[in-house]
């Protein structure tokens, strides 16, 4: 039970539609959120995407973390040499989201910038680590979770 004014991490997994040929399928969007983020933390929470390929993975992403935080992402900054095929726009729950290279930052993060808020830095977990579909635990956030399923 966490004590007044103090975030609970809420591993949260919300779902997003890519086109596979003619036919659509849900693909969860592996994602452990603060639903409060604090502006001072290091990182805000964890993303475990299943591809380094930024074109199909961020668009996801943007979407669990605009619907969780009920946010308007503007921006994605992303490190180069982590990503492949990364464009200057995503598209985004009927947007484009503009998407930046940051050279300096840790190559293990991606930083979202919502409209009217503080920005958003999640941990990203190697898509490769393992065939387990559940995410590692968030140990270098919050030992208290709790699980929620939300569709986009």
């Amino acid at each position: 039970m966490a004590q007044t004014g103090q975030a609970i991490m809420t591993p949260t997994v919300l779902f997003h539609l890519k086109s596979l040929g003619s036919a659509m399928s849900a693909i969860p969007t592996r994602l452990c959120l603060d639903p409060v983020p604090d502006p001072q933390a290091a990182t805000h929470g964890m993303w475990w995407p299943y591809s380094h390929d930024a074109v199909a993975e961020l668009p996801g992403l943007i979407a669990a973390v605009d619907q969780r935080l009920d946010r308007t992402t503007l921006l994605v900054s992303v490190h180069p040499e982590t990503w492949e095929n990364i464009p200057y726009r995503v598209p985004a729950r009927g947007r484009r989201v503009r998407v930046n290279c940051l050279r300096r930052s840790d190559s293990q993060v991606v930083v979202l910038f919502p409209m009217g808020a503080e920005r958003i830095v999640l941990l990203v977990v190697e898509p490769d680590i393992t065939h387990n579909p559940a995410p590692p635990a968030p140990t270098r956030h919050a030992s208290r979770t709790a699980h929620e399923t939300v569709r986009v």
